[in-house]
């Protein structure tokens, strides 16, 4: 019975069971020749072939970076490895898929990918430069960088390709792979140009035909003797170096430089955050005091730019001072600068490294990272902006910091569409090229090319126009393109213009047709704090009839204000008053009223009818009433203090105690007042009573007689006493 169900399993299961004692991986991101001679060649019967990569056609790019995680997670068992596509540090090609040579690293160091990555008899990597030395070959930095970017790979990444293959930054290839591959019995790679796909399809052929005459088939080759003891002659007889000028490179990972292994060890603790941080400090100096800091370039930089919080935190402090204060250690790591010449966007990391170790004098370090930048920005292209976004995004360079004359760059710099963008990105101060950007916006100009006009207007708006340029940003607030009247205001915004002429001029677009001027104006009166009456009365008086959303606007731009019109502030207690109005705006309301300095007679009344009336039903605007007259320093009203008095004398408890509450923020007491005040220590309510204590301890103003009166009191009160 039980032979009878193992046969009828075997029967229905058997076309899903592969039988093959090897299985070829593949990575296939650019040409497929490779891929396809390899499956010409190796029996079925013996090998299984399956494609890592995922069959999609137009990867995302934030799926990009993951495949090969989730390849990794399956756990999947290579005995060969085919990895085809261009390389600069990088593999990437026609798939769009990428994968970089940190990506692997990571991954061995996690110990995550053993079965592609650790475990292989065999790895072939096509592509250009996969084991190269630092060797030099037949390009200069300059030539191999233009491949780069001929290939579409960004100037910031094709920069660190170029570091990592030529200069002392970043371990050579071959031991990267080295290492990534630990474990694995033999890698295939190219020390120099690999050939096309194409083109390697004929020696790859004539190599498999070799190998099957010689040993019947792959499968016995890999089980032979042969394959355990020598280097495989048939491969490098079949791929000579004359024909493609090219070199193979075949490394034995079973002979692992030790002090290597040690680096790369090191390296991977930086990347470990299940460790302490304490440990990963210890790894950085490791790195250091192994003479190897510059082929950790990178790491390191990624390492302490990710982790500023924990070592100013004094965690790793101590190692960090350490690492700072060993002169011979930044001896050798500036020793690496000289071959970054032909690279500006490396050397602007390098200068940031030193900096962060304080190992070059400040300003000499700010001149050079200046030259730097220029260098990089000087192309005024495409390419050149996203340096500049790069070097944003990692914090490498701080927007604002750079100042830019007309001597740095050529006369016509500012005429193309990337330089304004550029400036616009660093917040280039540059105020001797303002009248220049401002041409964009000339009447000829304007006419031919409005784009360049609004960009001229954004650039400015970050730049800081001076006063010149105010001038002629006012005179185009009267142009019949709401484009240019936009920018125009926003660059306005960024200015200290303080003439009311111009305020008013603004102010005009508070009643636009148009949502998008109105809301950019009431912003610009914001930004300018406008202290003009009329300008303060126009913006309030637009709350009146003001949707939700205009009215969280118009909020914002008020509470920058000193709002000291009367007829702003009338505006705003009959706001108050709307039946409908929420509470978060009513709350919003009063944090305007704080930040006046001066409140009109009728605004004056009006808080006093309020504290006196508390009304029952209008307690929320009691309590905001007196909260905002509290916080008000400027307030020094004795019948205002009169009244906050007062609410010694109310019978019910509950509003009492919240009053002295919204009193808790008061900072000067009427002098008058505060003996007065100290009646608050008779009532019968405890909770009053430390409430008032409080309120008077917070009081910044209290006279000798009020402290002596305290003291005096506290002597017949344990609880008075108990509370100082």
């Amino acid at each position: 019975m039980l032979l009878r169900i193992f046969f009828l399993l075997f029967f229905f299961l058997s076309p899903f069971l592969s039988l093959a004692r090897y299985q070829v991986c593949s990575i296939t991101i650019n040409s497929s020749d490779e891929i396809e001679t390899f499956q010409e060649f190796l029996s079925s019967k013996d090998f299984d072939f399956v494609e890592l990569l995922p069959a999609l056609e137009n990867p995302q790019k934030g799926y990009n970076s993951h495949w090969f995680n989730e390849a990794c997670r399956k756990e999947r068992h290579c005995d060969i490895l085919v990895i085809s596509g261009h390389f600069g540090g990088t593999f990437f090609g026609e798939s769009g898929y990428t994968l970089p040579t940190e990506l692997m690293e990571e991954q061995s160091c996690n110990e995550t990918c053993s079965g592609i990555l650790s475990q292989v008899k065999e790895i072939f990597l096509f592509g250009c430069n996969t084991l190269a030395s630092k060797s030099k070959d037949r390009r200069t930095y300059e030539e191999y960088l233009q491949v780069l970017l001929d290939d579409g790979m960004a100037r910031n990444v094709a920069e660190r390709v170029v570091a990592a293959r030529y200069s002392s930054l970043e371990a050579p290839f071959y031991e990267r792979m080295n290492f990534i591959f630990s474990g694995s019995h033999t890698v295939y790679g190219f020390n120099e140009l690999s050939p096309l796909g194409p083109h390697i399809r004929n020696p790859l052929k004539k190599y498999f035909r070799s190998i099957n005459e010689k040993f019947g088939s792959y499968a016995n080759y890999l089980d032979s003797e042969s394959y355990k003891r020598e280097e495989n002659i048939e491969l490098f007889r079949h791929l000579p170096r004359n024909v493609f000028t090219l070199n193979q490179a075949r490394i034995s990972l079973s002979h692992e430089d030790e002090e290597q292994k040690i680096f790369f060890e090191n390296k991977c603790l930086l990347y470990d955050k299940n460790i302490s941080f304490s440990s990963r400090m210890q790894a950085l100096e490791n790195i250091f005091h192994s003479g190897k800091s510059g082929s950790a370039f990178f790491a390191i930089d990624h390492f302490l730019s990710n982790n500023k919080k924990d070592i100013q935190e004094g965690i790793g402090r101590g190692v960090f001072r350490s690492i700072r204060t060993n002169e011979s250690l930044a001896k050798e790591f500036i020793s690496y600068e000289k071959d970054l010449n032909p690279l500006p966007f490396v050397r602007m990391i390098f200068y940031s490294l030193l900096d962060k170790f304080q190992w070059k004098d400040p300003f000499d370090l700010f001149v050079q990272k200046k030259l730097t930048l220029l260098d990089i920005i000087k192309p005024a292209d495409q390419e050149a902006y996203s340096s500049v976004l790069t070097l944003l995004e990692q914090k490498q360079i701080v927007p604002g910091e750079l100042y830019v004359s007309k001597e740095d760059l050529s006369k016509d710099y500012v005429n193309g569409l990337w330089s304004l963008l550029i400036f616009e990105k660093l917040r280039v101060i540059a105020p001797d090229w303002q009248k220049d950007i401002l041409k964009h916006c000339e009447t000829e100009s304007i006419n031919k090319k409005i784009g360049m006009c609004y960009q001229a207007l954004n650039t400015l708006a970050h730049i800081w126009p001076e006063a010149k340029t105010i001038d002629t940003l006012e005179d185009l607030l009267n142009s019949s393109d709401e484009g240019v009247l936009y920018y125009s205001l926003r660059a306005l915004g960024q200015t200290s213009a303080s003439g009311y002429e111009t305020h008013r001029k603004i102010a005009d677009f508070l009643f636009s047709n148009s949502a998008t001027l109105r809301k950019e104006a009431i912003e610009v009166l914001g930004f300018l704090k406008t202290p003009y009456e009329d300008v303060q009365s126009d913006l309030t008086s637009l709350l009146l009839q003001a949707s939700d959303e205009l009215s969280k606007e118009l909020f914002w731009s008020l509470k920058q204000i000193n709002i000291t019109g009367g007829e702003a502030q009338k505006h705003l207690l009959k706001y108050i008053e709307r039946p409908d109005l929420k509470s978060e705006f009513f709350i919003e309301t009063f944090r305007i009223f704080e930040n006046s300095n001066y409140f009109s007679d009728s605004t004056l009344y009006y808080f006093y009818e309020i504290l006196e009336r508390r009304e029952k039903k209008h307690l929320e605007l009691l309590f905001a009433v007196i909260e905002t007259l509290s916080k008000n320093t400027n307030i020094k009203d004795i019948g205002i203090h009169y009244r906050f008095l007062a609410f010694k004398e109310e019978k019910d408890l509950g509003i009492k105690k919240k009053a002295l509450e919204s009193m808790l923020n008061l900072k000067w007491l009427h002098p008058e007042i505060q003996l007065s005040f100290l009646k608050y220590f008779e009532d019968s309510d405890s909770k009053v009573r430390q409430l008032a204590f409080q309120v008077l301890r917070n009081v910044e103003n209290l006279q000798d007689s009020t402290l002596k009166k305290i003291t005096e009191l506290s002597s017949k009160s344990k609880e008075l006493k108990s509370l100082l």
